[in-house]
């Protein structure tokens, strides 16, 4: 079952990977925070994350 949460993360942790390349420092700490938030959120509630990030 541990899998099922990690697929989802492993491509948020790919997706910010591929930003951070792009971004500047501040911005990657913006945005880890964001991911962070968005990979605790899912675990509790999956998909109510999305309406709460915009």
């Amino acid at each position: 079952m541990k899998w099922i949460r990690y697929t989802p993360i492993g491509l948020l942790i790919l997706g910010s990977l591929t930003l951070t390349t792009v971004q500047t420092h501040w911005e990657l700490s913006i945005l880890t925070g964001v991911f962070l938030a968005i990979i605790s959120k899912g675990m509790r509630r999956p998909r109510s994350n999305k309406t709460e990030i915009n």
